[in-house]
Order: structure tokens, then C-alpha cells, then sequence
């Protein structure tokens, strides 16, 4: 983990503690009141209905109680901290002694290697060990705390390893306390709920028998009220404020530890959570590619087969939404989800959760009833599909809040194309995990004169934001606001409306060139999106700079990329250009994009270098329209078809002026279809078909206008 990591999650505990200052759950979490933890064992997640459904699956010879067995075996053969967890779990199932005796072994072993780590330098040595804190000793302790002796307790309990790792991982916690009415918190920390939920792991399972653990508790439940407030008050449409890198694992730890509080002390943290549970498997039914194999997000990964294919990380977060909300919406849905894209690739193996989670003949509901559009509120990303068909075509497009730090993405008015497994457009800024990576060079964008959209490093140098080290209150309330509003400013969706055969969106990128009285690049930058169903998308750009300049339009298309983990089959796809624009040929599809305007638009084919480091690709190209000479002001206008390989081509678009309006006329589905775009002030504009108008919505109505309540 980078220190960049941390710098997001200072911002995000500012913003979301400023959520609390008022609230009743700051309070309670401050002095522990709501937290009585039951004496008791096992606390964590085995409940005695639980336990005898895992007992009977055991006994009928389940396919994954076979293989956390198998592992738990070679525990008692060589004890080692891997296989802790493992182990526990086998002794709760089978009452066999070894299988405790194995996993204490394995603890102590734990411990010995936090020792070792905590008390050297190296930050990112400690930041991934503290996810082992929780996760294996803490639930490990817990299962196995009845067979062991008073002597195994005090070796554990008062081990240097887990005391040193304790306080270095709980060590800002204990600065947090809630604040005054109308104030913004005095905080400076790394806080990060990988560390709060593991340490949280530790005083359940310790309570009684190390007080030192209650501490560890105390600091590590006030950081957890602050991100299950940050999620259910600002993070809507389903991402975590980590979810651009790990939002699986993010998510997954998240569930786990709200299950082990409401197990160990009745307290619901799901309810904490509000909404964000359900939002969560809305954003991942959406998110999924329409043959439910692969996956359409963005994250910073090594390898591109796990960026674009399913893969147990996604299956273990969905068992606990099943698991939690079984019967209710958000249960049923996340369950139909496990049972669409089941079987999954396995890339670490999600044994344990299916086993300890799984319900055979658990009520499911498929997506085939949920609307065909989506928009994930926070990010700003919407996202709209033909049909629930594994063959059908499925865009987005990113106009939203941004994260600072590591987490960073230039992606300001990004659209991706999807057609069944085949991604044709898409983000190659998430298949690389580096730094650059993280600009808008890699993601199908505009440039302005040069001039990409800001990145993080750029920002803080242009407002000097880098340079306020001071860790006076005032600084730290200062640098909160300022990132806040710089977060909030950087993109946002202005319109969206489904009509059944289109949808439009708007988007505003204006704010993700500038810095307000230090950086004038934009004065206008709006993309506006038509999808018409089932296979045309539209994409109308207006441009206005500071300065004159060539203005570029960038489209990014895989040309040769992994599907399966490791690169077991490769998808490949010819690029060329075409008379006035360029031409995606896949399997079994074609996908043409002309350039309508700007008038001499000059269209070109370039190789996308970032993936040097990536194994799984041997390469992307890059679409550029570039405008015929420096300019103040422009359009671009493009129309993106989708058609079967080998299928005879339509009758071309056609764009011209109508007074303040850019018209488009082009067939698409079987229909004719007249496009009306505002040239002037504003975004909006008409559809015409020979069943009438209808006008585009020129502002949001709602918060979420096209799906939730």
C-alpha cells in the first residue's frame, strides 16, 4: 500500500466525520454503550443455526468442506499462520482436537512474524499484515478459545508481536473523538478500515481475556462509524471509497465485520450501512458484463484477466449480501447473481465463504425484471444496456466525483462499449497498476490544447496543497474543505432520461482542467451520450478553450487481450481506419465510428503503450479526431454502430445546422431517427422518430430518475 492510499482516506474520514458531528452513532461508539459482547464462544458468525447447517454439509460430503479440510490437514502437519483460519473452522465442524492444536500453533506463529514486522520500517510490510490481524488471528482465537490452555492463552494474549502490531494499527484511532456541533474534526490519520475492521476482529475476540484489547476496540469502532457513515450518507450508487482499486475486498472486509458485530453483540452495523448494501448489488448486477463472465469496471490491476472476467473475489462479496439479506430484495438478487455467473474462475478460491455462507435452493430473483439503466450517483456513472440477453450491448459513461491519492482516475466524460464478452471500447488506465496509468492519456477523453485533465500530482501542486504540512486544526479543516470541493467539482452528470429506445445523459467535465484562479484550460467541456437501442451510440461534444489550440478526441479499443485467467484463451480484434472514422472487427461483431464533426476532422490510429508491464496484453490502439488546426471552439459529433461481422452496411449519418442546433439523422433498429443538439448555451436538445418528439431533460429530476425510489 502507498502513502497516497492514505492521503484519500485522510480526506474521506474528514468528510465523512463532519456527517457525524451530530449524529447519535458518534456518541454511542465513543463511549462503547451500544457494544456488550456476549460471553459465549464461538462470537464470531457461527451461530448455533449456523453451525448445524455447517455440520450437516460436512456429514453429506460438500465439495468445499472437502478443501478447507484438505487445508486444514496440512495445518496439522506443518502448523502455519496460512492455514489458521482453516483450521479453526475444521475443529468447530468436528470437535477434533488436532485441528485446535494446529491452529494455535499457527497463531503463535502469527505472531512471532508481527513482531518481526511491526518493529521494522517498511510501511507496506505492516499495512498488508494487518489484514492478517483480524482475519485469522482474531476469528482463529475465537473458534478455538475453548480448547485451549491458560498457558496458550497467555502466550497469545501477551505476545509482543500482536501488542506491537496493536498499537501501531490503532495508533490514530485514538486521536478521534466526536466533534462539536457545526465543526469539522480536528484529524490527522492513515485510518483505514482494512485496520479498523481487523482490530475490530481482535477485541471481540479477546474481550475477557487481554483489557488491552477493549482499547483496540474502542478506537477501532469510532473509525468504523465514520466510513459506515461515510458509505450510507455520501458514497451512492454502490462504491466504496476505495472500490476504483480494491472495491471488492474493500466491500467484502466491510461485510464481514458488520456479520461478526451483529454475531458477537447483537448491534446491526448493517443498518449503519443504511441503503449502500442494496446499492451494492444493484451496481454489480449493472456492472457485469451481459454474458455474466466478465466484468466492466475500473480498478488498478496487474493483469487484465482480472480486470475483465468475473472471479471469486466478486463471488466471496456477494455470499455475504446473500447471506445477511436472504428473502429480501437485496438478498435475492445478490443470490440470483451468484447462481448467473456461477461457476466462477478461481484466482485465491472462495472455499470458505461458499461453505460457511452458501444456502442450497436459497430464494434467488434474476435482473430480467430491473430496468435496462443504472446510475451510480456518487462516481457519476451511468450505465445502460439493450437487454438482459447474454449477447446484449452494454455502454456507460463516467461523469462523477473523483478520489484523491492512489485512487485517483482523470476520467471525466469516459464511455465504454461492451457487446456480449466482447469489450470493443473500454479503460486501459485500469489494467496497469502504475502511476500513469491513472490519467486521462488512457481513457476516452478530450485534450485541450495539450492540456489532459488534471491529475492528482498536478492539483496539488497548483494549489499548493502539498505544501500544507501544518497539522494545526485550522490546516487540517482547510485541506478537507478544499479536497472536498475539488472531489465534488471534478465532473457530474447533469442529465439523464430512458425513454425505452434511447437513453441520453449529459455530462459536465468542465471542472476536470481547472483549478480556479490558478489553471484556466476549459471554459466549456460537455459530453452528451444517446444510446439507441439496441446497437447505436452517439457521442456530442462541445469544446470551448482558454487559449486556441488543436483539440483531440480519444477512443481507446483492445486489440488482443486475455478473457480467462492466465490467459487461457485470448479475444482478438482487428482495428482499421475507414473512410471518415475507424472499425472494430471482433468475433462476431463489427463496430464502425464515424466522425461527423468537426468539418476536416483528421482521424488517426495510434498503439496505447501503458500496458508494458502487463503480461495479459500484448496490446491496445488508440482512436484520435483531431481538429484541423489550432481553435477556440468545436464540436465533435460521432456515431458509434454496431452490426454482425460480414453484415451489409446502413445508410450512412448525416449532420448538419439548424439555427443553434447541430442535426444528426441516421437510422438505427429498424427506425429513422432526426437528433436535435443544442450548439448554444446548455445541453439538451430533441429526438424526432415518425411516432413524434420528445425533448432531452436539460437537468437531473431526482437523484437517481431512472431506477430507485
Amino acid at each position: 500500500m502507498h502513502y497516497a492510499s492514505f492521503l484519500t482516506f485522510v480526506t474521506l474520514v474528514g468528510l465523512a466525520f463532519s456527517l457525524l458531528c451530530t449524529t447519535a452513532v458518534a456518541r454511542d461508539v465513543a463511549d462503547m454503550s451500544r457494544y456488550v459482547i456476549k460471553s459465549q464462544r464461538p462470537r464470531i458468525w457461527l451461530t448455533d443455526e449456523r453451525l448445524t447447517r455447517l455440520k450437516a454439509k460436512a456429514a453429506a460430503g460438500d465439495a468445499d468442506w472437502l478443501a478447507i479440510k484438505a487445508s486444514a490437514d496440512k495445518g496439522v502437519e506443518k502448523p502455519a499462520r496460512e492455514n489458521v483460519l482453516n483450521c479453526a473452522l475444521a475443529y468447530q465442524v468436528t470437535g477434533d482436537a488436532m485441528y485446535a492444536s494446529a491452529a494455535v500453533a499457527g497463531m503463535k506463529a502469527l505472531c512471532d512474524h508481527m513482531q518481526t514486522v511491526f518493529s521494522g520500517t517498511n510501511y507496506d510490510r505492516k499495512w498488508n499484515t494487518g489484514k492478517w490481524i483480524g482475519n485469522s488471528f482474531g476469528i482463529a482465537y475465537d473458534w478455538v478459545r475453548d480448547a485451549m490452555s491458560e498457558e496458550d492463552v497467555r502466550a497469545l494474549v501477551e505476545s509482543p508481536g500482536l501488542a506491537t502490531a496493536g498499537e501501531w494499527l490503532t495508533q490514530d484511532y485514538a486521536d478521534m473523538a466526536p466533534c462539536a456541533e457545526g465543526a469539522r474534526p480536528h484529524i490527522d490519520t492513515n485510518t483505514w478500515v482494512h485496520w479498523a475492521e481487523n482490530m475490530g476482529m481482535v477485541w471481540l475476540a479477546l474481550h475477557g481475556d487481554a483489557p488491552v484489547a477493549d482499547e483496540w476496540g474502542r478506537r477501532a469502532m469510532l473509525a468504523a462509524s465514520i466510513w459506515t457513515a461515510y458509505h450510507r450518507e455520501v458514497l451512492k450508487g454502490g462504491i466504496s471509497f476505495a472500490a476504483i482499486a480494491y472495491g471488492t475486498s474493500v466491500n467484502t472486509n466491510m461485510f464481514k465485520f458488520c456479520e461478526a458485530v451483529k454475531t458477537a453483540t447483537g448491534v446491526d452495523l448493517w443498518a449503519d450501512l443504511g441503503k449502500w448494501p442494496r446499492d451494492v448489488v444493484y451496481r454489480w448486477l449493472y456492472w457485469t458484463g451481459p454474458d455474466f463472465k466478465t466484468i466492466n469496471h475500473y480498478g488498478h490491476h496487474k493483469y487484465s484477466c482480472d480486470y475483465n472476467m468475473l472471479n471469486d473475489g466478486q463471488e466471496m462479496m456477494m455470499l455475504w449480501l446473500a447471506d445477511h439479506f436472504r428473502g429480501a430484495e437485496t438478498g435475492r438478487l445478490a443470490q440470483g447473481w451468484l447462481k448467473s455467473c456461477s461457476p466462477f474462475p478461481r484466482v485465491r478460491g472462495a472455499a470458505f465463504e461458499r461453505f460457511l455462507l452458501g444456502v442450497s435452493g436459497a430464494a434467488a430473483a434474476d435482473s430480467s425484471g430491473l430496468p435496462l439503466c443504472y446510475l451510480s450517483e456518487y462516481r457519476g456513472e451511468v450505465v445502460a444496456r439493450s437487454d438482459w440477453s447474454v449477447d446484449a450491448t452494454w455502454v456507460s459513461l463516467r461523469c462523477g466525483a473523483t478520489h484523491t491519492g492512489e485512487f485517483f482516475r482523470a476520467d471525466s466524460g469516459h464511455f465504454n462499449i461492451t457487446k456480449g464478452s466482447e469489450r470493443l471500447v473500454a479503460d486501459v488506465g485500469s489494467d496497469e497498476f502504475s502511476r500513469s496509468a491513472y490519467s486521462s492519456d488512457f481513457r476516452n477523453t478530450i485534450v485541450i490544447d495539450g492540456n489532459r485533465q488534471l491529475t492528482w500530482d498536478r492539483w496539488r501542486s497548483e494549489t499548493g496543497y502539498d505544501k500544507m504540512w501544518q497539522k494545526t486544526p485550522e490546516i487540517i479543516a482547510k485541506k478537507a474543505e478544499i479536497l472536498r470541493e475539488f472531489e465534488e467539482s471534478f465532473g457530474r452528470i447533469t442529465a439523464l432520461d430512458d425513454a425505452g429506445d434511447y437513453v441520453y445523459a449529459a455530462g459536465d467535465l468542465t471542472g476536470a482542467y481547472n483549478v480556479p484562479g490558478k489553471l484556466d484550460v476549459a471554459r466549456r467541456c460537455t459530453r452528451q451520450m444517446l444510446f439507441l437501442r439496441p446497437n447505436t451510440l452517439v457521442l456530442f461534444d462541445r469544446v470551448d478553450a482558454a487559449e486556441e489550440g488543436v483539440i483531440k478526441w480519444r477512443c481507446h479499443v483492445p486489440t488482443l487481450e486475455a478473457q480467462h485467467f492466465r490467459g487461457e484463451k485470448l479475444l482478438k480484434r482487428e482495428v482499421t481506419t475507414v473512410d471518415g472514422g475507424f472499425s472494430v472487427k471482433a468475433a462476431e461483431c463489427e463496430m464502425v465510428c464515424l466522425t461527423l464533426l468537426p468539418a476536416g476532422a483528421k482521424v488517426s490510429l495510434s498503439p496505447t503503450s501503458i500496458l508494458n508491464k502487463n503480461k495479459g496484453f500484448s496490446g491496445w490502439q488508440m482512436a484520435t479526431a483531431a481538429t484541423d488546426g489550432p481553435v477556440k471552439s468545436t464540436a465533435f459529433l460521432h456515431v458509434l454502430k454496431i452490426v454482425p461481422t460480414g453484415a451489409q452496411p446502413s445508410p450512412a449519418p448525416s449532420a448538419g445546422a439548424d439555427g443553434d442546433k447541430v442535426v444528426l439523422k441516421l437510422s438505427a433498429g429498424g427506425k429513422d431517427y432526426t437528433v436535435f443538439f443544442n450548439a448554444g448555451d446548455g445541453c439538451g436538445g430533441a429526438i424526432k422518430t415518425a411516432a413524434g418528439a420528445r425533448r432531452f431533460p436539460q437537468k437531473m429530476r431526482g437523484a437517481n430518475p431512472v431506477l430507485l425510489p
